[in-house]
């Protein structure tokens, strides 16, 4: 009877994290849980108490002290003043605002409403969780990303999905030009990226009719970040066109092949509705969120966004994640909306101003600017550490780099195995591009690699008692302009530029 007894009190204890008096809650980190999840947190709650003064509330005891629906919980956080907030449940136990958008049109694509968890006024992330099960997966691999999951070549590792604009010829031009200068000037080189355009005359096409098949297959692969920017909707992103057919890039149907072999990324999608986790039904970046070896985290847009917004928030999360350094997700999403709401002269911003003011109007800036801070929420913890490789690595370049010469290389590095390599500049090809040969497939799967393949020459070696030295032979025909040398071991990066004069 005693161990009935003991069995007893043990299960129906509940969690310690979990405040019922709401007049004495006092956190930093604060997790609002409908109460079927709140005692189901516990392994996230341990992990965040090492840094933070951390607590559960239920949605029941908000709705009776403070009102129900999302204004109700507002007025929680406003008490509590926590720095993170993870809201733990889909929008329809966990609520949300609904809010009318600031811009409306009857000439360009736009909606009327938006779902935002931005309103509640701190770092707030999201576990869009239907089901218990469901919500200790989210738990899990949370945890799992920032404690257990190896460091490896994952963490140098960005990948990008691009779609086509289609808003004419001169219009996509300059978008693709402005994607290019964030790609190449504002993601440190030591990081490699692979990109794979929707856009058959691109030589970063896969061959479209597999194009969906490559995008599972990077997710898969693993990297630090997963990016796809053009157009989407609440169950997929765009489509390729070619030869008269379409081929999805990314949809619901692909999401069960997501199985991440290494690294869980962080996923951003630069597009319209597929954060739309008010819906009925969930929609891709609920479902991706939800894979257990899916992405840690994703964030979304929950209703047809517009591309001058995009455009803003996307360079400036780039900015908040690499040159500012915010060392977790929620604070560089929550930084980098407070950035696009700021003043900004900078030559990217008056140049979209420009572009914007010319089709949709002058006056339509400002509101656009106030929905997509709004219209991107965030699935995951808004606490969780970027994994960013440490930039530690030092080199030093000796001889004369040049056609057909050996050079040297020194530096410090942590004892082990390195890899350096020598490679071209991101917007610019080492390798050949040219479609030749009968099999199109084959030539086109040959353009795409050789494209995303940068390096001209590579050298393994490995550091000792801190330092390491070796050399690189560069190939004959090699061509005068800018390079980088680039050095990865042990989950830390660096890179130097070289220039091969005339």
């Amino acid at each position: 009877m005693r161990i009935v007894l003991a069995l007893l009190v043990f299960f129906s204890a509940g969690s310690k994290y979990v405040e019922r008096d709401l007049d004495k809650v006092d956190a930093q980190y604060l997790i609002v849980a409908p109460p079927a999840f709140a005692d189901a947190l516990d392994a996230l709650c341990e992990h965040r108490a090492r840094t933070f003064r951390v607590a559960v509330v239920r949605t029941d005891d908000v709705a009776a002290k403070f009102g129900a629906g999302a204004d109700g919980v507002a007025k929680l956080i406003k008490k509590v003043g926590p720095k993170f907030v993870l809201l733990a449940g889909d929008a329809d136990t966990v609520p949300t605002f609904i809010q009318k958008s600031e811009y409306i049109s009857d000439r360009f694509s736009s909606e009327p409403d938006l779902a935002t968890d931005y309103p509640y006024g701190a770092v707030t992330g999201r576990f869009p969780a239907d089901r218990v099960e469901e919500l200790r997966a989210m738990v899990e691999k949370t945890v799992e990303y920032e404690t257990t999951l190896p460091s490896g070549r994952w963490q140098k590792k960005i990948s990008f999905i691009t779609g086509e604009a289609n808003f004419g010829a001169m219009i996509d031009d300059i978008l693709e030009r402005q994607f290019n200068a964030v790609v190449t000037g504002k993601i440190p080189m030591a990081y490699d990226i692979e990109t794979a355009y929707a856009k058959p005359t691109s030589k970063y096409c896969f061959f479209p009719p597999k194009f969906g098949a490559n995008a599972v297959r990077m997710l898969n692969e693993g990297a630090l970040f997963y990016a796809y920017v053009g157009h989407g909707y609440k169950e997929g992103f765009d489509t390729v066109q070619y030869k008269d057919e379409e081929y999805p890039i990314f949809e619901s149907n692909h999401v069960k092949q997501v199985e991440v072999q290494n690294g869980l990324p962080i996923m951003v999608v630069v597009a319209c509705s597929t954060g739309q986790f008010d819906s009925r039904t969930d929609c891709i970046g609920e479902e991706l969120f939800k894979r257990r070896h899916g992405p840690v985290a994703f964030i979304g847009g929950s209703r047809v966004t517009q591309p001058y917004g995009n455009g803003l928030l996307g360079n400036k999360l780039v900015e908040q994640v690499f040159a500012k350094k915010a060392p977790t997700l929620g604070e560089a999403l929550w930084q980098a909306k407070a950035a696009v709401l700021d003043k900004d002269d900078s030559a990217l911003r008056m140049q979209a101003d420009a572009i914007a003011s010319t089709i949709q109007g002058p006056g339509s800036l400002e509101p656009m600017r106030k929905d997509v801070v709004r219209h991107y929420n965030l699935f995951g913890d808004p606490a969780l550490k970027i994994r960013r490789p440490a930039e530690d690595i030092e080199m030093a370049a000796h001889g004369n780099p040049g056609p057909g010469r050996t050079f040297f290389v020194s530096g410090k590095a942590k004892d082990g195995p390195l890899e350096l390599t020598f490679e071209c500049a991101r917007d610019k090809f080492c390798h050949p591009t040219d479609l030749e040969g009968a099999d199109v497939e084959a030539q086109i799967g040959r353009r795409y690699a050789n494209a995303n393949n940068k390096v001209v020459a590579r050298s393994p070696t490995s550091a000792a008692d801190g330092a390491f030295e070796t050399e690189l032979e560069l190939p004959p025909g090699l061509k005068p302009g800018k390079y980088f040398l680039k050095a990865y071991g042990k989950g830390a990066i660096g890179s130097r530029e070289i220039v091969i004069p005339e």
